[in-house]
């Protein structure tokens, strides 16, 4: 008698039959199988004399291909001699990977079965295989493999691969309709554990930024200045954080940011995480507005068998940057089944790196007018970049000009300040090196973070046709941003204050000068600091079943609440920081001129030296602020997926629904914050809400299949109607379809329209002011940059010879909300193939070209993008030049940046994946690759008016090319990955001209990632890897040096080793 397993399905729902070398088992739940699995054993040893006598090999050659589970355990009993025991229903559908080179029977069956919620037990010639929940076997409990991770290495690298056919029919991103993993009309790149694991990073932002789709969004690396500090929210196809919709498990989640819509991905812990879908293109019509330009689906580990622990740290090879990863996931099964269980903890740490711990940051670098340039066409540039810049006017002793030259005040007294260089004159607001305040010293290149994460799913067998699940997750995140001191542009101090130094009071006198104006950087006042908490809970609990089996329904409720605490230190009080700098001279020493401060308990401050303030002094001004925000969403639907007709080419399936969403926001500020009493951001609470109530359908319909030159012919569709409380109906839809002439080749298509109504801070926003610097397009020394820019300047009362007074000097920023918005509409394409030929096994290349266009695009232009188009437009009737308030002598007083309703947002490139596995030997060796080419990204403010076109694909944050290439080796336990990530040159605007400035060309980078991993038993993986193995630097330029803001695509942390663990029992 041979030695073989097959599985047979019959009839009944509750009965298995297993075949089993000639014996079959009859079993009415998998309880019962467990109970009979050691007769059954007894029967194969007495009944089976030939097994006893097969010899048991050490190792074993295996050539066993990805395929159905049972199927490959079919053929390793064949292949093995040994006879193996299992439950059919726990294989059928059940992919594995296969096996390929010399292993023991331990080994293979190691392979064979990861991820499957299955263990192993071998007695004698005998193997039996169960859940690892609680079977017992011969008294000894079975080997736990359940959610094991994959075979080390493989997919590990971030190279998102051709979609291959699963075993089963699923439900991918982009459809609520099950069908084949690659049998989608729009491409769809997963990213699974291993891949996560094979980064070393556990925030998810930074693991997604790797994918060439996604462009520059809100990160570790260009939060640290925005109130959202420690966030982290993706930005599809370089369109905006807003435009792309985050899911988790299929559903959508509470906004983390009072700005936007945006889900903080930093709140999710990467080791909970099963897998990430990522879909780029139009899907407002399948899941509702923000999915502009694309959807990301977040699938949490919810088949967990036991207990999974991991472990991981990093640290760069200069000792700083470590990051730390603790989790543990626990599953189980009860009720004999009918439910399950699945518990999970998480703590992630990021310590916190600084401008001044690198050599790249401490250059400083940053554009400004070039004051030897004489106009257009001279090939002198127009701006230029100054490295190790310093501001001489604020430094940290306190700055000032006594008859014509500039001084400072430090442990030596008086003395005129040093600078290396001084571009625009001995008392200008520019030096490079010396004194003045260094943005370096406290600028950070990454935050400090820390994220506690627990999450919960559960889903139980309530009848034969009803079916409970539930899920909750929690998150609480720290962050400490910390950013420079208060400074001072000019502080009046008249010569009758008595902490005036004796040796500048002798100057002043000999100057003839009766006054002082103070710059300062005030250090010995504290170092601003913002501590953020934010905690984000999300519970759902719903229900499912069949009607028969044609009919799927589902119905949920989810809540989510968002909360943030900010606290920042070291503000200031400023009515109270002038008395306090305003001093006389009092019987008994200096004192307060005002005597109501003096009785308020005001203290003389002096602001002579690097460390002249006491605490007395700052106790009376200085002022810790807090701030709140807290967003809820609230969302209940129902659903039913059905299979009505059955075509010659296969079943037509429809899907429609209803829901139901309502999110609120809430901000409380500082309550000296919001009467405009301190130094940041003067603030308003905000209370909105908005509902919708939405209803949807899809369609997919088989067309011709197995005929000539039509091997697959389908259709879909969708459509979706919303009525918005805030802007009314809008309505979006998709049409798409597959042809494919024979099974290797694959052709598809989509067209769909989404529409994206303006969130609630767009709305309702009250504004708030801040400062930041700005170049004055009508100075002199730039209104040759452009055509219009001249004319248009003299055209607003500026003359020529106009010079901005405040040059280097921060000007008021308003931004708020806006409730004129209405919704933006979307219109995309994509078309590609797949290839995948039978000739060639294991390889399998896509190439998809992708089209959006938005109209009526909700925009905040950039600052000085804004600045800079009111008069580079043809003319200055255009919507920027109401957002620019000046003065009467032209000096620019505020600017608003508000958001509005452009004219139009455009889109386009080609993605390009391809990946091949083949065999050499005992060996398995792989290559992936993934690529976007950027043809198109621009924003044009005034429809069809080219001066007001923003083109921004080639610069660093919309590289023309991006692409990842990974080859890997895997033998026997043992795996190794090398990921090559490969950014094109760049420009810093495309659209300047030759000479206008001299950091705009950007050199390419290529960076390289090494991944090594082991199974040092089968419960237990061994990882490291390193990331920027040659420790590149960001490029050169004053938006790239530091790796920050725009240039975030950049790695700013140097060379990074990491180690990790996974174990499971």
């Amino acid at each position: 008698m041979t030695p073989t397993l097959s599985v047979l399905p019959i009839e009944s729902a509750s009965t298995r039959l297993a075949i089993i070398g000639g014996y079959s088992i009859m079993t009415t739940s998998t309880r019962g199988f467990r109970l009979m699995l050691g007769a059954a054993g007894l029967a194969i040893a007495i009944a089976s004399p030939a097994s006893a006598a097969i010899a048991q090999p050490a190792q074993l050659t295996l050539q066993i291909e990805r395929q159905n589970l049972g199927s490959a355990l079919n053929k390793l009993a064949i292949a093995t001699g040994y006879q193996l025991v299992v439950d059919g229903d726990l294989t059928r559908n059940q992919v594995t990977n296969g096996v390929h080179g010399t292993y023991t029977i331990e080994q293979a069956l190691h392979l064979l079965l990861r991820g499957s919620n299955l263990g192993y037990r071998i007695k004698g010639n005998t193997v039996w295989i169960a859940r690892t929940t609680t079977a017992q076997m011969g008294g000894a409990r079975a080997v736990a493999v359940a959610q094991v991770t994959p075979v080390p290495g493989a997919d590990a690298p971030i190279v998102e691969t051709v979609e291959e056919e699963p075993a089963q029919d699923i439900v991918v991103t982009g459809s609520r309709l099950a069908r084949r993993g690659y049998d989608t009309p729009q491409p769809v790149a997963t990213v699974n554990a291993a891949a996560i694991e094979a980064t070393g990073r556990s925030n998810v932002g930074d693991i997604l930024a790797r994918l060439p789709e996604v462009g520059v969004g809100l990160g570790q690396a260009n939060s640290y200045y925005n109130g959202d500090a420690g966030a982290a929210f993706i930005n599809l196809r370089g369109l905006g954080t807003n435009r792309t919709l985050v899911l988790v498990n299929g559903r959508r989640r509470v906004s983390g940011t009072e700005l936007s819509s945006a889900v903080d991905l930093s709140t999710i812990p990467a080791n909970m995480i099963d897998r990430i879908e990522v879909i780029t293109g139009g899907a407002a019509a399948v899941y509702g507005a923000d999915a502009v330009t694309g959807v990301v689906n977040i699938t949490l580990k919810s088949k967990v068998q036991g207990i999974e622990l991991s472990a991981r740290s990093g640290v760069s090879d200069k000792g700083d940057a470590g990051s730390y990863s603790l989790g543990a996931l626990i599953g189980s099964g009860f009720a004999d089944d009918r439910g399950s269980v699945v518990v999970g903890v998480s703590y992630n740490k990021e310590q916190p790196l600084q401008a001044n711990q690198r050599a790249f940051g401490l250059r400083q670098v940053d554009l400004f007018g070039n004051p030897a340039n004489t106009g257009p066409s001279d090939g002198i540039f127009d701006s230029i970049a100054v490295a190790n810049y310093r501001y001489p006017g604020t430094s940290y002793g306190g700055a000032f000009v006594i008859g014509g030259t500039r001084y400072t005040y430090d442990a030596g007294g008086v003395r005129p300040t040093r600078n290396d260089a001084t571009p625009y004159g001995p008392t200008g607001f520019l030096g490079v090196g010396g004194d003045g305040f260094d943005d370096a010293d406290f600028a950070p290149l990454r935050n400090e973070t820390e994220v506690f994460a627990g999450t919960a799913h559960l889903e139980f067998k309530i009848s034969n046709g009803i079916n409970f699940f539930g899920d909750a997750q929690y998150a609480r995140t720290k962050t400490v941003a910390r950013l420079q001191p208060t400074f001072d542009l000019g502080i009046t101090l008249t010569l009758d204050n008595p902490l005036i130094p004796a040796d500048v009071r002798r100057l002043m006198t000999a100057a003839g000068q009766t006054s002082l104006s103070v710059g300062r950087t005030n250090i010995d006042q504290g170092i601003n600091e913002r501590f953020i908490t934010r905690d984000t809970v999300t519970g759902v609990a719903g229900l499912e079943g069949d009607l028969g089996n044609r009919v799927h329904w589902m119905g949920f409720y989810q809540y989510g609440r968002y909360q943030a605490d900010t606290v920042r230190t070291h503000n200031r009080i400023i009515s109270r920081f002038n008395q306090a700098v305003d001093v006389v001279q009092g019987a008994n020493g200096p004192v307060c001129r005002d005597t109501a401060a003096q009785a308020a308990g005001c203290v003389p401050l002096n602001l002579f030296g690097p460390n002249a303030a006491t605490p007395a002094a700052l106790a009376y001004f200085d002022y810790t602020s807090n701030r709140q925000i807290e967003n809820t969403q609230e969302v209940a639907g129902l659903q039913l997926t059905a299979k009505p007709l059955d075509l010659p080419a296969g079943p037509v399936q429809v899907a429609a629904g209803v829901e139901y969403r309502r999110e609120t926001t809430r901000v409380t500020p500082d309550p000296r914050q919001a009467a405009g009493e301190l130094l940041f951001l003067t603030d308003a609470a905000i209370a909105a809400n908005f509902n919708v109530k939405e209803v949807f359908g899809e369609l997919l319909v088989p067309i011709v299949a197995n005929q000539p030159f039509l091997h697959e012919l389908s259709f879909e569709g969708a459509a979706r109607y919303s009525d918005y409380s805030t802007i009314g109906g809008t309505f979006a839809w998709k049409l798409g379809g597959q042809w494919a002439p024979v099974p290797d080749l694959r052709f598809r298509v989509t067209r769909s329209r989404s529409v994206r109504a303006p969130n609630l801070s767009e709305l309702y926003n009250p504004g708030a002011s801040s400062n930041a610097f700005i170049l004055d397009p009508c100075d002199s020394t730039r209104t040759n940059l452009t055509p219009n820019r001249a004319a248009n300047c003299a055209a607003l009362g500026i003359p020529a010879n106009y010079t901005d007074p405040f040059a280097g000097v921060a000007k008021t920023v308003i931004t708020g909300g806006n409730p004129s918005l209405s919704e933006e509409t979307s219109d995309s394409w994509t078309a590609g193939a797949v290839l995948t030929p039978r000739a060639i096994p294991g390889f399998a290349v896509s190439v998809d070209w992708w089209k959006i266009g938005l109209k009526g695009a909700i925009n905040t232009v950039p600052l000085q993008r804004a600045v800079d188009n009111c008069v580079d437009a043809s003319t200055i009737q255009n919507p920027f030049c109401s957002l620019v308030t000046r003065r009467g002598d032209g000096a620019i007083t505020s600017v608003d940046v508000s958001p509005i309703n452009v004219g139009s947002l455009r889109a386009e490139g080609v993605d390009a994946k391809a990946n091949i596995t083949h065999d050499f030997g005992a060996a398995r060796g792989r290559l992936a690759f993934g690529g976007t080419y950027l043809i198109r990204n621009e924003l044009e403010v005034v429809t069809d008016d080219p001066t007001t076109r923003d083109v921004s694909r080639g610069e660093v944050d919309n590289p023309t090319w991006r692409f990842n290439v990974a080859p890997g080796v895997t033998v026997g336990p043992v795996s190794f990955d090398w990921t090559v990530r490969y950014i094109s040159k760049t420009k810093v605007d495309s659209q300047a001209t030759a000479e206008g400035r001299d950091d705009n060309n950007v050199g390419l980078r290529v960076y390289n990632d090494l991944y090594l991993a082991t199974d040092v038993a089968p419960r237990f993986k061994l990882y490291l890897g390193v990331n920027n193995l040659f420790d590149v630097t960001p490029p050169f330029s004053a938006v790239t040096f530091q790796g920050t803001g725009r240039g975030a695509l950049f790695d700013n942390i140097g060379r990074y080793f990491y180690l990790g663990v996974n174990t499971s029992f």
